[in-house]
């Protein structure tokens, strides 16, 4: 005949038969449950508690120690009545299970226990998922891109990251030069050049530059607010020599150029080309709408923002860069994860996280387990 096992936590025990399990203290490294079988009656020997407290720890989601013991109980019975103070004791015995305190897992997977509190087990999926690495994903075509050291995400940044195109008849990388460097920091980009005056300054410099995969038409997108640059001065506040730089192709055979933003030197939304001319030294001085009626098809193919060269010693911190409808932040990566509980090569079983709970299971807070 088949027997029925009751599961039922200690403190469930005490409550139900109004007496007290003699708990055993050789359970160690373990949670002790009790088990019963009713169809059987009580447990007389040791042995006969061997299928019962397997089936009592395993249904529990733990493994059966060495230890299942045939236990004494005392019960009380008598009236409660209001005059009355008589009672009775008697003694009944209980299966005592020593359960190990980690999970059983699926086959090919072992328990491993992280110092993460809980009181359920979905408490414990942060603990045990294994970090993944992050990654630049879709860009959107509009919104808020972050960009650190390991996630470039299409950026050419001091010396990292791979040039535009148009920039490789250039030995340096990213066109950043010897005595310039762009550093990360938590927030912001940190850009210095080092030579003082009097020296050589034409290896002052410092970029970073974003190349397009698509070339997008000046036509449309010539309004000012589309492009500024966030520093530790203000939005499109910016020291000598730092600029805001869109590289174009002016359409019609007409040749390739940089659009250079230097308000702090031509007066906000005043732009002009880096090749020569009578515009104060330059062929187009002007606004972008200016550019764009002198150049009707006119495509941006690459923007960034770069410090010299030309000017000595200075610095720039860049906080944020708009480019049309999107903005991109810079800061350090974040910290990696110390999870090392399920490395990538074993990762969580599908579900199988467990809240493991502490001897006496009162419903205190427990301690995860993963299945590796």
């Amino acid at each position: 005949m088949k027997s029925f096992v009751i599961l039922a936590a200690i403190v469930v025990v005490v409550s139900a038969y109004g007496g007290q399990i003699k708990v055993n203290s050789k359970c160690i490294n373990g949670r002790i449950l009790p088990a019963f079988e009713f169809m059987m009656g009580p447990c007389q020997m040791d042995n006969q508690c061997i299928i019962p407290c397997q089936a009592t720890c395993n249904s529990a989601g733990f493994v059966l120690l060495s230890n299942a013991r045939c236990s004494k109980y005392k019960t009380k019975s008598g009236s409660k009545g209001y005059k009355s103070k008589r009672s009775s004791y008697g003694q009944k015995t209980a299966c005592q299970c020593c359960c190990s305190f980690l999970p059983l897992c699926d086959s090919g997977y072992a328990p491993r226990v992280v110092t993460t509190s809980c009181v359920n087990a979905l408490q414990c999926r942060g603990a045990c998922t294994p970090p993944t690495a992050p990654t630049c994903g879709t860009q959107p075509v509009c919104g808020t891109i972050n960009v650190t050291p390991s996630l470039l995400c299409g950026w050419c940044i001091g010396t990292q990251g791979t040039k535009p195109a148009a920039l490789n008849p250039r030995t340096a990388p990213c066109d950043t030069r010897s005595t310039g460097s762009v550093t990360f920091e938590n927030n912001d980009l940190n850009v210095v050049i080092t030579n003082p005056a009097g020296t050589d300054l034409s290896t002052n410099k410092a970029t970073g530059y974003y190349a397009l995969q698509n070339p997008i038409p000046l036509n449309g997108n010539s309004a000012q607010s589309l492009y500024s640059i966030v520093t530790d001065l203000g939005t499109d506040r910016y020291v000598t020599g730092f600029s805001y730089q869109l590289f174009m192709d002016r359409g019609g055979g007409n040749g390739q150029e940089f659009l250079v933003y230097e308000p702090q030197a031509y007066g906000d939304g005043i732009w002009h080309s880096n090749t020569g001319g009578p515009n104060q030294g330059y062929r187009f001085l002007g606004t972008l709408d200016q550019y764009l009626n002198e150049n009707p098809s006119a495509m941006i193919l690459f923007y960034g923002y770069s410090l010299g060269s030309g000017v000595p010693a200075t610095s720039q911190k860049v906080i944020s860069l708009r480019f049309q409808c999107r903005t991109y932040t810079f800061s350090l990566d974040a910290p990696t994860s110390t999870n090392t509980i399920c490395p990538a090569s074993a990762p969580v079983f599908s579900g199988q996280t467990f809240c493991v709970y502490q001897a006496t299971f009162s419903g205190q807070t427990g301690t995860c387990a993963c299945c590796c």
